[in-house]
């Protein structure tokens, strides 16, 4: 499950709360990351296409924002409500 965490609402970042799940023994991780931004893309596409738009500021927010939180086929409701109370929890 994909969420975002906006530091004027949640009053922590993305990767305060990816740390402070990890503590609680769940993982959480960061699959989408602004294309641009990527040391890859940089060292093999930006001679290509140019010097990298410095104005993707919705891209490079959504990217520093968004996280992915435990999903996968054998989750069970209680896994469920663990993650969801830790969220509830940390988030308050």
């Amino acid at each position: 499950m994909i969420v975002r965490v906006d530091p004027a609402v949640a009053g922590l970042t993305r990767d305060d709360l990816i740390a402070a799940l990890k503590e609680k023994g769940i993982g959480a991780g960061i699959h989408f990351k602004a294309c641009h931004t990527q040391k890859y893309y940089r060292e093999n596409y930006a001679e290509l296409f140019g010097d990298i738009n410095p104005n993707l500021q919705n891209t490079e927010r959504n990217s520093n924002q968004i996280c992915s939180l435990p999903l996968f086929p054998d989750m069970t409701q209680d896994d469920v409500e663990r993650v969801v109370s830790a969220v509830s929890e940390i988030i308050g």
